[in-house]
């Protein structure tokens, strides 16, 4: 998930008030998560419309956006809706829902006959780069505005991205993975970054979108593969073997011989499978659809690690771990950054967890940046983690260098 704080904030004129109407507590804390990020934004959740019209009725709140669900308790979306229009709201609105195509359209429709400001409408699970889009698609500012002539400026083309593929620009960072109470670094995840030769580091969203959208996809995990099979090759000779997670796309393992492929690759460099831990991260992926169902299968079989990326953020995660051979499982950042002030995201976290042990799964907390985040983790036994407080997202020889260092972070007091 990549963060967009800092982008926003050189343009705003005032403070962005989004109110967040919503039942479903997974759903508020992930928009919340995002907005927190969009510097310029505040963010408010309520529950129901009941409640949302009392703070709407409130003298002292007014909200620039609404993002509202259709399907709640006491007062539904649509009923919700025609109380905005008796109230006048003058506010952008964007319905969130997982409802049927037909019944999210005939809401819009019905907001537009209230003549309501509909920006547009959102399939849950949401997603940052479809929420912070349509947020920046529809943000008050002028022609001239910085941020428009940013976005015109910070966009790739496919074929600048297909000869960064070519020219190897593309290279491999790591975040690591620590387990605090062992005090050692267990793993580390390989991070996609666009090394310009002009520009310099060029950030995933402004080009992992794109890669998905012109079906370069793969050509970008095979470059990141191989970047990874030459670092592991290196770190070997110094002794530091951890496991080395890669993210896969839904379009990666429609490939029947992609098992074959990668085994071929490692046993060739003279590395251990095992060493080789795939991440798989959209849930469409994981339809009942024969060739990523072989595929999932079939790298298992040949002793590859699985692990299941963003738990708790959609709908069957639970049925996918019953369904498919994980090894791992990974707690989505949304709830660890939220669990040491939120009792809800707190429970999410130690429920994840314990189903993890549950069913024999390795467990790791993504997105741990602070001393707080680091204790809730460590009160819900997960002994593995990875998050700004530990280390961003290094080259191989800065990597090197953090674990040689390793014993002198000040946060290891509190874990051992």
């Amino acid at each position: 998930m990549t963060k967009i704080r800092g982008r926003l904030g050189s343009v705003m004129q005032h403070q962005n008030h989004i109110l967040i109407v919503d039942d479903d507590p997974v759903t508020c804390l992930t928009a919340e998560f995002f907005l927190d990020y969009m510097d310029g934004f505040q963010a408010t959740s309520v529950q129901n419309g009941i409640e949302a019209l009392e703070l709407i009725d409130n003298q002292a709140s007014h909200f620039d956006y609404i993002l509202c669900d259709l399907k709640m308790p006491e007062m539904d979306g649509i009923e919700f809706l025609r109380n905005l229009k008796q109230r006048n709201f003058s506010g952008k609105i964007v319905i969130i829902s997982g409802e049927h195509d037909s019944v999210i359209s005939l809401a819009k429709d019905l907001a537009h006959a209230h003549n309501l400001s509909i920006i547009g409408t959102l399939q849950k699970p949401l997603k940052e780069k479809n929420l912070k889009t349509l947020i920046y698609d529809n943000l008050d500012t002028q022609d001239n505005d910085p941020l428009k002539n940013e976005k015109r400026q910070s966009a790739q083309t496919k074929e600048a991205l297909k000869a960064a593929i070519e020219q190897g620009h593309i290279k491999a960072f790591y975040q690591p993975q620590v387990n605090p109470k062992l005090g050692k670094v267990v793993g580390v995840e390989a991070l996609a970054r666009w090394d310009d030769p002009e520009k310099g580091l060029i950030p995933p969203i402004d080009f992992i979108p794109l890669a998905e959208a012109e079906g370069m996809i793969v050509d970008l995990t095979d470059a990141i593969f191989l970047n990874v099979i030459r670092d592991m090759q290196s770190w070997q000779q110094t002794g530091f073997t951890p496991t080395t997670s890669i993210n896969l796309s839904a379009d990666g393992l429609s490939n029947i011989h992609l098992p074959d492929k990668f085994a071929e690759i490692i046993d060739k460099a003279g590395l251990d499978r095992g060493k080789f831990v795939f991440e798989i991260t959209e849930s469409k992926l994981l339809e009942n659809k024969a060739v990523p169902m072989e595929v999932l299968a079939r790298m298992h079989l040949k002793g590859f690690e699985l692990s299941i990326d963003d738990f708790g953020t959609a709908y069957s995660n639970i049925e996918y771990l019953q369904k498919f051979p994980f090894n791992e499982l990974k707690i989505d950042r949304i709830f660890v950054c939220k669990a040491a002030s939120n009792d809800k995201a707190q429970a999410t976290v130690e429920a994840c967890a314990e189903l993890a042990r549950k069913l024999g799964l390795r467990v790791i907390a993504e997105g741990v940046e602070t001393l707080d985040d680091l204790k809730i983790i460590l009160g819900s036994n997960i002994d593995i983690f990875q998050g700004f407080l530990a280390s961003r997202p290094l080259p191989s020889e800065k990597l090197l260098s953090w674990v040689h260092n390793y014993h002198t972070h000040e946060w290891k007091k509190i874990a051992c």
